[in-house]
């Protein structure tokens, strides 16, 4: 992509994002005092991840689990309550990385952001898995949007090749043509 690409990349992505926000607002507040009654604590929570050039990057998340013990950086696994599965199962669990892209540390088209020890992992099996970290991490991807898988390990070689097809050809109208189709895709998994 050419520079003015990128600028005008940021603007949409901070447009976009606030747009969202702001629209839904009831939503997300209604959705946030539900979570906070329902576990006592706050209904947000900033888990690691591997972000652009390596840095690390504290995703917002909805919590969708009581957090019994473990570290702050990772919440351990619990049975979610009926809200948190809708929210983990639908992907809403992920709005508030929203105010991710609003600070400029993802954007709404990338690569999927990766835990650190996932990343370690991969990369071990991998060695063209660290390319991916020259952009920013997105919240819609092309691996998500033509496969529907629950983890990025669970298909890696494809989701990598996926990812670098994504550098290879990223532009405007390719970022457009995968939110539209996120989006086709979530419409249609809540439909059905």
């Amino acid at each position: 992509m050419r520079s003015w690409e990128w600028l005008v990349k940021r603007f949409f992505d901070a447009l976009i994002s606030l747009l969202l926000l702001l629209i839904f607002l009831p939503i997300w507040a209604t959705i946030a005092f539900m979570l906070a009654i329902t576990f006592k604590a706050n209904p947000l929570v900033r888990e690691r991840y591997v972000g652009k050039m390596g840095r690390k990057l504290r995703l917002y998340k909805y919590r969708v689990a009581p957090h019994l013990s473990g570290s702050k950086d990772r919440p351990p696994k619990s049975h979610p309550c009926w809200l948190g599965r809708f929210l983990k199962n639908s992907g809403l669990d992920k709005v508030p990385a929203l105010l991710n892209i609003l600070k400029g540390e993802m954007s709404l088209v990338g690569p999927e952001p990766l835990r650190p020890e996932t990343f370690e992992s991969l990369s071990n099996t991998l060695p063209f898995l660290p390319k991916r970290l020259s952009v920013k991490p997105g919240l819609f991807n092309l691996a998500r949007i033509r496969r529907r898988f629950k983890d990025y390990a669970d298909m890696a070689k494809e989701n990598l090749q996926d990812d670098l097809f994504y550098l290879e050809n990223m532009s405007l109208l390719f970022d457009l043509r995968i939110i539209m189709g996120g989006a086709a895709s979530f419409l249609k998994k809540r439909l059905i």
